[in-house]
């Protein structure tokens, strides 16, 4: 455990990637990895940010919170069903690029637990037309792939329980392949106090949460205005003209955090954000989109971009419409934002 609260050393944000950096790049031989077995979370080289920890006081301030941080599919060139090896330093560095591109998100006041896990490839979404298909999902030609990857994360986050919560309250957050983790680890862990009253609120983006799947859950609270907490924040950012899949799912919108069809103005998008493989932000622009949640899909559809038909027109890996390789730059100062909101709203309690 990580000692009495006070009594809490640990590496700071961008120490803790370069920390994780150094250690990944040790090759195949790690001890961590092994061809065919799960990443020993013991290990510090299984996590792409673990916060150090000693009995030593220390200068830095105390984090607020802590996030369990479920990394989205990383590597895009595997078209086969799949985990990915991580016995490979190059799929490593994806996980670790792809954290520093998403980290800022979560805010400074955190310490981040963000496992390597061996997903699920992105041949396990592939439909018939070549074109990502989310309700693969759920298909048993492919739940050997995910069930492994899920394996993986519930023994991080167990591991995180045991050997590193200390009381302090959590956030969860899970972009797209990680979304879908992070749901089925709260469907199966719901009435643990990580879920439940010491959760400030589980960020599920990029995956659809289903009436079915709340009706199944009812423990589950869907998140329904910017401040409420231990609820689960979720949506999908469409096009109006995208062929919407069949069903209704839960979506907050992140524009005016309204789970109804009132329209949100693009004058309430704080701002869209690009960063690069390190973190640095190489693009922002303010009042970037507007949006509203669709009566029928539940989807977030997005409205108003300067150049929008081109970006729907665009060919790519996702049927036409479907903007979900935007779903957090479209609304990163926004959810950067509503992470602290939900915080002091959680501590003012």
């Amino acid at each position: 455990m990580r000692g009495k609260k006070g009594h809490k050393k640990k590496i700071g944000l961008s120490a803790a990637i370069v920390f994780s950096l150094t250690l990944a790049g040790c090759g195949s031989s790690s001890k961590a990895f092994e061809k065919g077995k799960a990443p020993d979370y013991s290990v510090a080289e299984s996590w792409v940010s673990l916060p150090a920890a000693s009995e030593n006081a220390s200068d830095e301030a105390e984090k607020k919170f802590d996030v369990f941080f479920i990394l989205p599919t990383v590597n895009l060139e595997l078209k086969e069903p799949c985990n990915e090896d991580l016995t490979v330093k190059k799929n490593r560095d994806r996980f670790i690029k792809t954290f520093a591109m998403e980290k800022g998100i979560v805010g400074e006041d955190s310490d981040i637990y963000a496992p390597f896990y061996r997903q699920a490839s992105m041949g396990c979404y592939y439909g018939a037309d070549g074109k990502v298909d989310e309700s693969l999902y759920t298909s048993e030609a492919v739940s050997e792939y995910f069930d492994l990857a899920y394996s993986d994360v519930e023994s991080a986050w167990q591991y995180y329980k045991d050997n590193y919560y200390d009381g302090d309250p959590v956030v969860y957050f899970g972009y797209s392949q990680g979304a879908e983790m992070l749901l089925r680890l709260m469907a199966e862990h719901s009435d643990d106090e990580l879920f439940s009253s010491n959760m400030i609120a589980a960020y599920a983006i990029g995956t659809s949460v289903s009436e079915d799947f709340i009706a199944k859950n009812p423990s589950i609270k869907v998140a329904t205005e910017e401040k409420d907490t231990g609820v689960l924040v979720s949506f999908n950012a469409m096009d109006a003209r995208a062929k919407m899949p069949e069903g209704k799912e839960y979506s907050i919108n992140p524009l005016n955090w309204r789970t109804d069809s009132e329209k949100a103005s693009r004058n309430l998008n704080l701002g869209y954000v690009v960063t690069d493989v390190k973190g640095n932000i190489t693009e922002e622009i303010a009042s970037y989109c507007g949006g509203y949640i669709d009566e029928t899909s539940g989807k977030m559809i997005v409205t108003d971009i300067d150049g929008q038909d081109a970006l729907y027109s665009a060919e790519g890996i996702f049927k036409t419409g479907d903007y979900h390789l935007y779903d957090l730059a479209f609304f990163y100062r926004n959810l950067q934002n509503n992470v602290k909101q939900r915080t002091e709203s959680f501590f003012s309690k």
